[in-house]
This record gives structure tokens, C-alpha cells and sequence, in this order.
């Protein structure tokens, strides 16, 4: 299922519409009320950098919470949700029947509540999201920074090693499944290619960056784009 024919959906079609065809006062608020969107590899400093925009903004930052909020919507216990989370799908399918024996959600449904989660984010406002395709989800919208921080592997490597205390082998072997789970994920769910620069208004790599460094250009090309979402 890809992301134009999960947008069917009536109560999605009708929020996107109301947007793209704004009533009086609506550009104003889109350009106060932006969202920025994170993609991210792993041991990259994404998810840092996303803790520290949302200090500095005063936003909210949405990462976990998206499993949260799809666990609650679908009626469905948490850990079922956890374990769908950004995985492709011959693995979701695999998941589904390791939980046959309690409730599950269809990849479907996931998909579906996930689309309807972030857009939902999106008409709020003032939010920082991380993973999740969501600048795919957001790509027909003009309320979004989207951004993709990446890093070497060795640097990513070694980062990991120390926050997880973990060997070199064990490292590698998490990065390149997380990296290869996030790409097949977005490949099938959206059909896009997730490390093609067109898909971001900004691309920060964090080997010579440090994540505070990282934020401020974030800030700075936030302020370019949507200057009074900044104000004061």
C-alpha cells in the first residue's frame, strides 16, 4: 500500500484540501505553525538533534509517541505497534503471525493510522518528527522542513559502540540492519529512495558537526523558510 492510496482516506483527503486551499488567514498560520521532519541514520545524532531543537523551539518533539498514539487509535497494545515501527514488510508479515495469539493490527491499518497520526501532528504545528517516511507523508504540503541527518559508518560505529557499549561487530551489524529496514520501508511504503537528497531541504552530515552546531543550521534555515514560526 503506498502513500497515494492510503490519502483515500476521507478524513485525510479533506484535511489535505482544506490546506491547499486555505481560508482567509491560513498562510499565516502555516508559516507560524511549520513542522520539521527528521530523517535519520542510525547512531547519526538525529535523534539528539532533535531533543535540542525542541528545547530551543519550545515545540514538541513526536518520536516514540507516534507508536503511542497509533497504539491507542488502533485499540491495540504497544509492543504490537513497537514491533511494526519502520520495518519492511516481508518482516512486519513475520511479526503479525508472531502475534497471532492476542490482537494484532494489520500492516494495512498501520499504514493507515500511521498517515493519519502524522498528519494530525502536522495541523498542530510547532512540532519536531522524527522517522517514520513522515517527510514523505508531508511531501504534498508546504508546512514542512524536512531534513536528513547523516554520518559516516565509522563514525556512526563508533558513537554506537560507547552509548551501547558494545563490540565493533556488534555495532556494524545493527547499523547496517537499521539502515537496511529504514530503506526497504520507505522503498515499499512510498516508493522513494530515502537517501536521495531531492526529498530534503537539508542534508547535515555530523562528522565534523556537532549536534548543538547541527540544531543551528536547522534554526537558521527554519528562519529562511517560515521566519515567523521564530518570532520573538
Amino acid at each position: 500500500m503506498k502513500i497515494d492510496e492510503i490519502v483515500r482516506s476521507e478524513k485525510i483527503r479533506s484535511w489535505i484540501l482544506a490546506q491547499t486551499s486555505p481560508a482567509e488567514g491560513e498562510e499565516e498560520r502555516r508559516e507560524r505553525y511549520p513542522v520539521i521532519t527528521i530523517s535519520r541514520e542510525l547512531a547519526s545524532g538525529g535523534s539528539e538533534i532533535g531533543k535540542i531543537l525542541s528545547q530551543r523551539l519550545g515545540w514538541e518533539l513526536w518520536d516514540k509517541e507516534i507508536v503511542d498514539e497509533i497504539a491507542t487509535n488502533a485499540n491495540v497494545h504497544r509492543k504490537v505497534v513497537e514491533m511494526l515501527d519502520e520495518r519492511y514488510q516481508s518482516e512486519i508479515e513475520a511479526i503479525l503471525r508472531a502475534f497471532s495469539k492476542e490482537k494484532t493490527l494489520d500492516k494495512h491499518v498501520y499504514f493507515r493510522h500511521l498517515v493519519e497520526t502524522i498528519f494530525s501532528i502536522a495541523q498542530r504545528g510547532r512540532a519536531i518528527i522524527l522517522g517514520r517516511g513522515a517527510n514523505f507523508i508531508l511531501d504534498c504540503l508546504e508546512c514542512t522542513l524536512s531534513v536528513r541527518v547523516v554520518a559516516s559508518l565509522e563514525t556512526r560505529i563508533r558513537r554506537l559502540m560507547e552509548r551501547e557499549n558494545i563490540s565493533e561487530g556488534e555495532a556494524r551489524k545493527r547499523i547496517l540492519r537499521s539502515d537496511r529496514q529504514r530503506r526497504e520501508f520507505v522503498k515499499k511504503m512510498f516508493g522513494k529512495d530515502i537517501n536521495d537528497p531531492i526529498h530534503y531541504d537539508l542534508t547535515i552530515r555530523t562528522d565534523m558537526i556537532s549536534m548543538e552546531g547541527a540544531a543551528e543550521i536547522i534554526i537558521a534555515a527554519l528562519k529562511e523558510r517560515f521566519p515567523r514560526a521564530v518570532e520573538g
